[in-house]
């Protein structure tokens, strides 16, 4: 644990989300702060902080919500804007409408909590992780499956672990029946295959956002490597619902509250 935190600053009974960002950076010492997405995108760092919410994308449902429980700083681990369409109408027209009534400060949190915490895609599937300070976690690690199970029967078990967190299906590439033991664990959306099969296994962890189906489909079929895919936050919600238990930790006094946004897949027809 740093020390220096817990009632806001020099002992006081107020806290700012001023505070939080510098606690982040004393926390990250790996992250490279002058270049980092990791910032306040909105509103006044010096507020104080009536309570806190935690979430992985602060969707409109989600800050309506967490201004019902009187959050006023908002902790995401994606962005509060959509860069992509930054220059469009439907864009400003939510910019406007979040900047005008709901949010106070909302601050993008992902390099600390999905490399501090050691949660990603392996808390999703292997086991739970606790948020602490030290070296990060690799964003891509090799595991070790039960000796003589097939691609099919590792892809059952991903599944059943990652239920709890909304997801009901998965995305299956190449040939499943083959044994497999080795496996790569990728995260987010920066999931590199051949860097992952670098890691000298037999079959693939990743995620829709850090795949292409052309590109990684046929590379799967030629190699003869299966891969897995699951959706992008679900290998990265196990990361923020340890940072919503590590808050109060430094936050005794405000009122934490993790907030789900929900999956992008409403459902799977097959």
């Amino acid at each position: 644990m740093l020390t220096g935190w817990g009632r806001g600053e020099y002992g006081s009974d107020v806290v700012r989300p001023s505070e939080f960002e510098s606690h982040c950076q004393e926390l990250g010492t790996w992250v490279n702060w002058e270049s980092t997405t990791d910032v306040m995108l909105h509103g006044d760092p010096e507020i104080d902080v009536s309570g806190i919410a935690v979430t992985w994308l602060a969707t409109d449902a989600v800050i309506r919500e967490a201004a019902r429980l009187g959050c006023n700083f908002i902790i995401s681990h994606e962005g509060i804007y959509y860069p992509t369409f930054q220059n469009t109408r439907v864009n400003r027209r939510i910019r406007t409408q979040r900047e005008s009534s709901w949010m106070k400060t909302g601050l993008r949190c992902s390099a600390v909590t999905i490399c501090g915490t050691g949660c990603r895609m392996s808390g999703s599937v292997t086991r739970g992780q606790t948020f602490s300070a030290g070296t990060p976690a690799p964003r891509r690690r090799r595991a070790t499956t039960k000796s003589g199970e097939s691609g099919l029967g590792v892809a059952d078990r991903v599944l059943e672990r990652i239920e709890p967190l909304g997801q009901s299906s998965i995305q299956l590439m190449g040939d499943l029946d083959v044994d497999v033991t080795p496996l790569a664990i990728g995260t987010g959306a920066i999931t590199r295959l051949p860097a992952m099969h670098e890691l000298g296994v037999d079959i693939l962890l990743a995620t829709d956002d850090g795949t292409h189906t052309t590109y990684c489909g046929l590379w799967s079929f030629d190699l003869g490597i299966p891969v897995i895919i699951v959706c992008h936050p679900t290998s990265e919600l196990p990361g923020m619902m340890a940072l919503a238990e590590y808050v109060p930790t430094i936050f005794p006094d405000v009122d934490v509250h993790y907030l789900p946004c929900g999956l992008p897949y409403t459902r799977t027809l097959s």
